[in-house]
């Protein structure tokens, strides 16, 4: 089984405070991409053949934020990620069964972060973040050869998600407060309501340890008219 993840994060959610003065204005974006590929061999206990899996996500987070003190910032951010996955079943009288899944989430939500400086180099932050959206499901299968009883089926569903993150990471000041931003996962609860049936579910996720993720980010001096 082989199995690739691309991640690459530009920006992860609301970058530096640390570095930067009090009165900055922060701009950022979390960028990711992440692609799967299993294939099982057929089963020596079936007429199951070969099973393969593939899946693409694309994931990006666009943040604004104020830092209004030396140690604090606070911001907000969209979330907006799209995922493709897809599931083919060979069997051994040549037909096939083609599953198929389209995901698209929007979603809204406050952010804080605060920031201890280390050196001049590196700055720790811990960064509270949740999101409040909607995801809309597209889930669709197809059997070959054509059978007449439920050959096709497509259906449509939308959940509500909210998640509440704590993420502790580490910046890298390379110059004027531009930087890399570099975290290994962190603490995560997601509730669930799926909206048509009302069925509800909630997750409670560590994952420190376990991800690995990089981004850069940016602060810019808020410019004060002077009174004359």
């Amino acid at each position: 089984m082989k199995k690739f993840l691309l991640t690459f994060t530009i920006c992860q959610s609301l970058l530096l405070l640390a570095v930067a003065q009090k009165n900055t204005i922060l701009v950022s974006g979390n960028f990711n991409l992440a692609n799967t590929k299993v294939t099982n061999p057929p089963s020596t206990f079936s007429t199951l053949g070969e099973v393969e899996f593939k899946s693409s996500t694309f994931n990006f987070l666009p943040i604004i934020g104020y830092q209004f003190s030396d140690n604090w910032t606070i911001g907000f951010k969209t979330n907006i990620k799209t995922t493709n996955a897809t599931r083919l079943e060979q069997f051994n009288n040549n037909s096939s069964r083609k599953e198929t899944i389209k995901q698209n989430y929007l979603g809204f939500g406050p952010m804080l972060r605060y920031s201890k400086k280390i050196s001049n180099i590196f700055f720790f932050y811990t960064q509270f973040d949740a999101n409040f959206g909607t995801q809309k499901d597209n889930y669709s299968f197809v059997n070959t050869p054509t059978n007449p009883f439920n050959a096709n089926n497509t259906s449509d569903s939308k959940i509500a998600i909210s998640d509440i993150n704590i993420i502790p990471a580490l910046f890298i000041n390379i110059k004027n407060n531009f930087g890399l931003n570099l975290n290994i996962g962190g603490l995560n609860y997601v509730s669930n309501t799926q909206k048509e049936s009302k069925q509800k579910a909630k997750e409670l996720n560590l994952s420190f340890g376990k991800t690995f993720e990089i981004g850069i980010s940016k602060n810019f001096k808020v410019s004060k008219t002077k009174k004359k």
